[in-house]
This record gives C-alpha cells, structure tokens and sequence, in this order.
C-alpha cells in the first residue's frame, strides 16, 4: 500500500483558496493530514496553521520553521499539560467556550494567551455537524466576557465552525451574522476584539456548491461590517483531498467480495471520521461488476464498501488506485491487529 502524495495539487488547492477568498487568509488544520511535506508546501504557499495539540504546535515550529504567530490553537477543551506545552513554546492564541477553559489556563498562569470565543452557529444540514461538542450558547455570552475579563484576559476574536460539507450558501452568512453580535458583546464588556475566524469543513468535491458559498461568505464579511477586521478560516479537506491517492493490493478474492491490504484501522479510517465513500478508479479495460471489499483484519466491520464496481476478473497481487484520500486518512492510522497501517510508503510528486 502506497501513499502517492502530489505536491503540486497541493499548491493548485491554495491558489483556488486564494481565488475564491482574497482577503481570508487559510490556516491551514493540520490534524487533517500532518504529512511535513504537505505542511512544508503550505507553509511555503503562505498559509498560516491550525494546531489542536503539542504535537501539531511542535510539527509546524520544528519541522515547517514558521512562526507562533502562525498559528492559533484552536481546540476549545485543551489537557491541562497540552496548555502548559504549548505555552511554554510561544503560542499565544487559542480558543475557548466555557468559563471551565478560562479558569484552566488562568490557574496555570498562561494569562497572557489571546482568547477567541467559539460559539455555536451550526448548519444543521452539515455531514459532519461540531456544535453538540463545541461552540458557546448566545445567552452564555455576558458570563464568558465577564469572566475573562475578571481573570485579565484579552478576547481578541470570535470563531465558528458549520460543520463539515455544509450544504446551505446561507450557513456561514448567518454565523457571520451571529459573530457580529458576539463583537458586540465583547465589546460591551471592555474587550477590543480585532479577529474573525470562520472556521472549516471546506471541500472542493463539488464546486457547484462551494463557489454559491464563498460569494456568500465573502458578501457578508462585507455587509456585517468585518471588511477591516482580520479574517481567518481553518480549512483542511480543501487543500489537501485531492492531492493524495492511495494504492492497495489485492490479498483475497470470493466470488462476492474483496479483501484489501488496507483497513477501517488504516487510511479508510476516512470513512468513519470523514463519512467518506471512497471508491477506486477504473483503469482496467474489460468488464467490471460489483463486490464487496473488505479490510485486512480480522475484525467483521472491516468492510470498505458495499456493491463497488470492480475487475470481473481481479486476482490476488493486483492493484486498486483510490483518488481523493488526502484528508483523513494517514492523519489516524494504527498498528491494530499488528498490522502497521501507519508505516506505509509515501512517493512524493513535486510537478
């Protein structure tokens, strides 16, 4: 199994960013896929990084040389000891929801570090909605303010996130709506908040959809009055789901079905944290039906996919290209069953 990862579609994806959102300057989620060379791309391409953890904060300073103020930790409910770490590296932004976040990092006398609040602005049509988890209640506001201001806390911004593929133009103009009135708040309460932070959950699977989005986003910056205020986004799956595909090989044929030398516990692990449904191209000539295709473990619920079209006539030893596997997939591979998932091979196209 190979990771074969194209730089150059890398750099392709900033530059439609850069088309579609002018004055939004990408940071880039490195959870999504923390490949050093695709961070190292990014970095070279201009944009600025997401991190949700030390090891995240530690890749893009060691190994991408950028700077802390090119980053923001934008993870709402942080370990005590993840705080500390990225702290004591230089990392000043991060985001909170919850007055529990903000006695945490004044009681380890990070006091300091520049708060963005998170609030809740769901599309509840998204494929992968975040505000069960994250995101601040409009009548927790007053209290959040409040408190961070008794602490000496500075909010410096607002932040949201939709939900990944979203499916309403409208989704983001209404949270950006919602934020207007979070600035307001802010400001009631003596903050000077300067940042805007539309989150992610951005993908270029269907233009159709995105581009109707980005004129939307990009009218309502304007029409809520954020066209001077520092604009962000932390898009992942954009920049990066077409610049990797992956090729597997065949270890088990049935008449009905498939097994793969790949598994749910290695790079399709997209599909459970992603609701991907990946499908391999067809590159054979001849005919094709459907099977089943497995993973290569011993657990039942390995199971790639259902009625995929493949080879009539595929065999052991042969290969299957699956496109679109840049987000989501090498970022949460393991070693379960003692297969090493997270070992594979990556070539590298740089044209």
């Amino acid at each position: 199994m190979v990771y074969l990862v194209n730089l150059a579609r890398v750099r392709q994806a900033y530059e439609l960013w850069t088309h579609m959102f002018p004055t939004i300057r990408p940071y880039y989620a490195v959870k999504c896929c923390p490949d050093p060379l695709v961070v190292q791309t990014l970095s070279s391409c201009g944009a600025a990084f997401d991190c949700a953890s030390p090891a995240e904060v530690n890749l893009v300073l060691d190994q991408v040389q950028a700077t802390t103020q090119d980053i923001i930790y934008a993870n709402p409910c942080k370990r005590p000891e993840d705080i500390q770490s990225v702290y004591e590296r230089g990392v000043r932004r991060t985001t909170f929801d919850s007055v529990c976040e903000i006695q945490k990092i004044f009681h380890l006398g990070a006091s300091n570090m520049e708060l963005v609040l998170r609030i809740k602005a769901d599309d509840p049509k998204a494929r992968c909605p975040m505000g069960n988890k994250f995101g601040a209640n409009e009548e927790d506001w007053d209290e959040l303010a409040a408190q961070a201001k008794i602490l000496g806390f500075k909010i410096v911004g607002v932040s949201f996130h939709v939900g990944s593929f979203a499916n309403s133009a409208d989704a983001h103009a209404l949270a950006i709506a919602k934020a207007r009135r979070a600035f307001t708040v802010l400001e009631t309460f003596g903050h000077r908040p300067t940042l805007l932070d539309i989150g992610g959950g951005f993908s270029s699977e269907n233009l159709e959809t995105v581009l109707p989005a980005s004129v939307a986003i990009n009218e309502a910056i304007q029409e809520y009055g954020f066209g001077n205020t520092e604009v962000i986004a932390e898009p992942g799956r954009f920049l990066v789901e077409h610049a990797i595909e992956l090729q597997t090989k065949v270890v088990g044929v049935k008449p009905d079905s498939v097994t793969i030398d790949d598994s749910l516990y290695g790079a399709f692990n997209c599909i459970i944290m992603d609701h991907a449904k990946p499908e391999p191209r067809k590159e054979a000539p001849g005919a094709y039906r459907r099977f089943t295709v497995f993973g290569c473990t011993c657990d039942g619920a390995d199971t790639i996919g259902q009625d995929i079209e493949l080879p009539e006539h595929i065999w052991v030893g042969d290969t299957l290209t699956w496109p679109r596997m840049g987000a989501y997939t090498l970022a949460a591979t393991t070693n379960f069953n003692g297969l090493p998932f997270n070992s594979r091979e990556r070539k590298y196209i740089w044209t």
